[in-house]
């Protein structure tokens, strides 16, 4: 048997994100789901460091902007 408890707790609720690269802020769901996030911890010999903790978070324009060139698409259906 499972006995259980009430617990208030908070919830936060993403309202926003700002680009990191062009610092536009979006608040519309579908922007934001486009939204690359860039989330690791450096490895040995790691260009950021050894166990150093990055993240990055960049708008769909910029990802075309930085990136499109370099990546390949494809329809899905």
């Amino acid at each position: 048997m499972r006995n259980h408890k009430e617990v208030n707790t908070t919830a936060h609720e993403l309202i926003s994100i700002t680009c990191d690269i062009c610092g536009t802020t979006y608040d519309d769901i579908l922007s934001i789901q486009e939204f690359l996030k860039i989330n690791n911890t450096g490895g040995y010999s790691s260009h950021f460091g050894d166990g150093i903790h990055y993240e990055c978070d960049i708008c769909e324009k910029c990802v075309k902007g930085l990136f499109g060139k370099y990546m390949r698409t494809e329809r899905v259906d």
